[in-house]
Protein backbone atom coordinates (compact mmCIF):
# COMPACT_ATOMS: atom_id res chain seq x y z
CA UNK A 1 0.00 0.00 0.00
CA UNK A 2 1.36 3.46 -0.77
CA UNK A 3 1.31 6.33 1.28
CA UNK A 4 -0.33 9.25 0.48
CA UNK A 5 1.56 11.98 -1.00
CA UNK A 6 2.93 14.58 1.19
CA UNK A 7 2.45 18.02 -0.77
CA UNK A 8 3.98 21.46 0.99
CA UNK A 9 2.70 24.37 -0.22
CA UNK A 10 5.32 27.42 0.05
CA UNK A 11 4.17 30.82 -0.10
CA UNK A 12 6.23 33.22 -1.75
CA UNK A 13 6.38 36.99 -2.43
CA UNK A 14 5.67 38.45 -6.08
CA UNK A 15 6.44 41.30 -7.43
CA UNK A 16 2.76 43.09 -6.60
CA UNK A 17 3.79 42.27 -2.87
CA UNK A 18 7.26 44.00 -3.15
CA UNK A 19 5.83 47.06 -4.51
CA UNK A 20 3.49 47.18 -1.26
CA UNK A 21 6.16 46.52 0.77
CA UNK A 22 8.00 49.35 -1.10
CA UNK A 23 4.92 51.34 -0.63
CA UNK A 24 4.18 50.82 2.67
CA UNK A 25 8.06 51.28 3.53
CA UNK A 26 7.82 54.48 1.78
CA UNK A 27 4.75 55.75 3.50
CA UNK A 28 5.67 54.68 6.78
CA UNK A 29 9.56 56.63 5.99
CA UNK A 30 7.56 60.19 5.44
CA UNK A 31 5.44 59.77 8.37
CA UNK A 32 8.64 59.87 10.15
CA UNK A 33 10.10 62.61 8.21
CA UNK A 34 13.21 60.20 6.80
CA UNK A 35 14.65 58.66 3.83
CA UNK A 36 16.41 55.70 3.01
CA UNK A 37 16.57 53.16 0.56
CA UNK A 38 14.29 50.28 0.61
CA UNK A 39 15.23 46.71 -0.59
CA UNK A 40 13.07 43.80 -1.01
CA UNK A 41 14.46 40.58 -1.84
CA UNK A 42 13.12 36.92 -1.83
CA UNK A 43 13.51 34.15 0.79
CA UNK A 44 16.84 33.34 -1.39
CA UNK A 45 17.89 36.83 -1.27
CA UNK A 46 18.29 37.51 -4.60
CA UNK A 47 16.69 41.25 -5.02
CA UNK A 48 12.81 41.90 -6.21
CA UNK A 49 12.68 45.66 -5.69
CA UNK A 50 14.21 48.63 -4.47
CA UNK A 51 14.14 52.22 -4.11
CA UNK A 52 15.71 55.48 -2.94
CA UNK A 53 13.36 58.38 -1.43
CA UNK A 54 14.49 61.29 -3.34
CA UNK A 55 16.67 63.29 -0.67
CA UNK A 56 19.05 59.96 0.04
CA UNK A 57 22.42 60.07 0.08
CA UNK A 58 23.04 57.96 -3.23
CA UNK A 59 27.12 56.97 -2.70
CA UNK A 60 27.06 53.15 -1.24
CA UNK A 61 23.11 53.51 0.20
CA UNK A 62 22.03 50.56 -2.05
CA UNK A 63 24.35 48.09 -0.88
CA UNK A 64 23.92 49.29 2.86
CA UNK A 65 19.82 48.52 1.92
CA UNK A 66 20.22 45.02 0.42
CA UNK A 67 22.98 43.96 2.81
CA UNK A 68 20.64 43.52 6.31
CA UNK A 69 17.54 42.30 3.78
CA UNK A 70 19.91 39.14 2.66
CA UNK A 71 21.11 38.72 5.80
CA UNK A 72 17.62 38.13 7.11
CA UNK A 73 17.10 35.69 4.53
CA UNK A 74 19.80 33.82 5.92
CA UNK A 75 18.80 33.63 9.64
CA UNK A 76 14.85 32.98 8.25
CA UNK A 77 13.70 35.85 9.69
CA UNK A 78 10.16 37.46 8.35
CA UNK A 79 11.42 40.78 9.21
CA UNK A 80 14.35 42.89 9.71
CA UNK A 81 12.68 46.17 10.81
CA UNK A 82 13.75 45.05 14.84
CA UNK A 83 17.89 45.02 13.54
CA UNK A 84 17.57 49.04 12.91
Amino acid sequence: MLAPAQIVEKKSLNMDGARRVIAAAVSEAHNKKTTGVIAVVDDGGNLMALERIDGTFAAGQIYRSERPARRCCSRNRQSFSKMW
